[in-house]
């Protein structure tokens, strides 16, 4: 007969998988350090048994946790924007003051911050987006001026292709 183990166990081995990623040799490891009868053979479906990844969801469990973690990591260039921000507002402070030092560093600052912000911006987009916006702006046209819709409809493929390019991206994929 199995052994059983209650919610604690299927708490802990859950945690486990999503730690190590799915590698099911080193979740038994560490699940033996609390549950030496633990084996491996809980985690997979045999025959007409459900293993503990299907029974208790651990794939979407870790689709999300990698989901979750990848969410927390902040891109350098946002770092850098929020950074930037900070000492533009630390430098406004002084330059309203009257510090005439105050007010070169704060210019540059804002200059490099409405930089980054644009460069992050244009990041934001992407080629679906694009596509998106392009069939609104058609649909608006079309409320405006029937023959500008045409007009972008007949060069849609070229308008696609220029959205392409600069996305790195073609229609196919």
């Amino acid at each position: 007969m199995p052994a059983r183990y209650g919610q604690d166990a299927i708490d802990l081995c859950r945690k486990l998988y999503c730690d190590h990623g799915g590698n099911n040799a080193e979740v038994e490891k560490a699940m033996r350090k609390v549950y030496p009868s633990w084996t491996r053979q809980n985690l997979v479906d045999r025959d007409d048994r459900l293993g503990w990844i299907t029974k208790y969801g651990f794939e979407k469990a870790l689709k999300l946790s990698i989901e979750l973690a990848v969410g927390e990591i902040e891109p350098d260039d946002q770092r850098r924007y929020k950074a930037i921000v900070m000492l533009a507002d630390a430098w406004q402070d002084k330059a309203l003051s009257g510090d005439d030092k105050a007010v070169d560093k704060f210019i540059k600052l804002t200059s490099l911050q409405v930089e980054l912000r644009n460069k992050l911006d244009l990041k934001a987009s992407t080629f679906e987006t694009f596509v998106d916006a392009f069939e609104q702006i058609v649909t608006w046209s079309k409320e405006v001026d029937v023959n500008l819709a045409k007009l972008f409809y007949k060069h849609r493929e070229r308008f696609i292709e220029k959205a392409g390019a600069h996305y790195g991206k073609s229609a196919t994929n």
